[in-house]
């Protein structure tokens, strides 16, 4: 079974690697995070937006 600091090492790789768009970066939101059996689920926002606070960054619907 996948631990959750592996599911979301794989899910910050995904972000990094396959989610960005047009240049806006998407990083984990730390502690927003669910498991149910054996799947996870976790929060992400853009990456400006969690390292500055500027609502300008945020991306729509998540938080």
């Amino acid at each position: 079974m996948l631990s959750g600091k592996d599911a979301a090492g794989l899910t910050q790789n995904f972000l990094e690697q396959q989610a960005s768009h047009e240049g806006t970066g998407f990083a984990l939101v730390e502690g927003k995070r669910a498991q149910v059996r054996g799947d996870f689920s976790f929060d992400c926002q853009s990456a400006a937006y969690l390292r500055d606070g500027d609502l300008r960054d945020i991306a729509v619907g998540t938080d």
